[in-house]
Parts: structure tokens; sequence; C-alpha cells
């Protein structure tokens, strides 16, 4: 899908979509969660739209191809029910203890410290596709990071400093999704410049000619990074809710 793209594919009602525009339009979008996050872009994917706006005796399998247990309606509200439920594959994908070969055979592993083996289950592609080859690397590498967490604390000293998890940060992701909407609305590279990137037009100064080819060369790896999370990317977002408690930064 690419962003010239995106607004012709969108055939269905948008419903209430926010402006772009402005970011008060997006003002609860501090109170959502990974999940949350992962709806508002699964939703705004036009052939997510399609699939779910067609329910019928596959909808199951069609959920699967995007990582989900359900098709949801994607004008439907995001609630707590839908954490309750846990509707996305890397909430239900686990990893295993034992490894096995191709022949069923049991595999014996004498890892060493700091070393982990993860076993992934390909049957589980029979049904979901690729999506659930995104789900496991997701799942895995929450559990790798869990693992790290532990092994860490073995082996550093006491009051030892230990990497932090990157994260995607809240307006990062507020980016992505004013982009979804404005490429909805085919806003111009000058609207989107004047609007999501001001500072170069701040004190009635414009842009030189390479500012201005730099800043397009920007807004065009920000609308393929917003599709990139409408397509696929919102699976990474699930597994990072049951990482850590703490909430979302803004910067």
């Amino acid at each position: 899908m690419r962003p010239s793209d995106y607004a012709d594919l969108l055939t269905l009602d948008q419903g209430s979509r926010p402006g772009w525009e402005n970011a008060d339009n997006y003002a609860n979008c501090c109170d959502w969660n990974y999940r949350q996050w992962a709806w508002q872009f699964l939703r705004r994917n036009p052939f997510y739209q399609l699939d779910s706006h067609r329910p019928g005796p596959t909808s199951k399998a069609k959920a699967q191809k995007y990582g989900r247990e359900n098709m949801k309606h994607y004008n439907t509200p995001y609630t707590a029910r839908d954490d309750a439920e846990r509707c996305w594959h890397p909430e239900l994908l686990v990893g295993v203890d034992a490894c096995h070969s191709a022949t069923g055979r049991s595999v014996t592993y004498n890892l060493e410290r700091g070393q982990v083996a993860i076993v992934f289950d390909l049957g589980v592609t029979l049904k979901g596709g690729r999506s659930a080859i995104r789900s496991m690397l997701a799942n895995a590498r929450l559990d790798l990071y869990t693992e790290l967490e532990k092994f860490e604390r073995s082996v550093l000293k006491p009051g030892s400093s230990r990497p932090k998890i990157k994260k995607p940060r809240l307006n990062k992701l507020l980016l992505r999704l004013r982009m979804c909407d404005a490429m909805w609305k085919k806003a111009t590279d000058d609207e989107l410049l004047r609007v999501l990137y001001p500072g170069y037009y701040l004190k009635g100064n414009s842009p030189t000619p390479d500012e201005r080819a730099q800043l397009v060369r920007k807004i065009r790896d920000d609308q393929r990074a917003a599709i990139q999370l409408m397509e696929s990317g919102y699976l990474e977002l699930v597994p990072l809710d049951y990482f850590s408690e703490e909430p979302l930064q803004s910067k």
C-alpha cells in the first residue's frame, strides 16, 4: 500500500474519525494502552475495514489473517472488554520449555549461562498465515526481554543500571496516527509541513528549497511508517502492555 493510494482504498464510511489538523482532537489518546494503539492503527487499514464489514462463516479465518481472534468491526469503539477478552494473537501465543525436532523426537540443549532457546510452532501458520509469524516473533521478543531481565539481575552488581527496553513514545505514535488521517484527507505536503512540522514556518519564515526537500523526505518516511503500523506493525505494540506497567511516555 502506497501513501498516494491510501485515500482511494478507503471505500467505506469512516465514522467520526478525528480531524488530523488539531492534536486536541486526539486528547484521549493519553489514556490508551498499547493494545488500544494497535487497534487504532488496524481499524484504519482499508483491507481490514472491508473484511470486518462483511462478516460471515470465514470471519475466524479473516481475523487470524490480522493476528486477532475475532473480527471486530472497524467502527466499533475500543473498550475494557477488549482487554479482558485477549483478542490478539501475541496475547495468546506462549513459549514452550521443550524443543522437538520435525520428526517429533525430543532434543536436549546444553545451554550455557546467558543462553536461551525458543521453539516456534509453524503449524499455527496453516490458519493464521504470515500474521501468525509476526505474532510469534512479537511474543518471542517479549520472552527474550523477560529472560534478559533475569540474566541481568543475576550478573549485575547492586545499584548498576540496566539498559531500558526502547518503546515507541506517545508523540511518535500520535504523529503516525495523525498521518494516517491526513493521508485519508489527501493533505498536501505544504499542509503537512505547516501543521505537523511547523518549526520552519515560525515568525513567517519559509523553508529554503533544500530544507523543504529534506522535510518532504521526512514526510514520506513518516507516511511509510504510518502505513507499516496499519499493515502489520500494530502487532508489535500488543506485547508491550505485558512487559511493563509503566505508562507510555509522551516524549
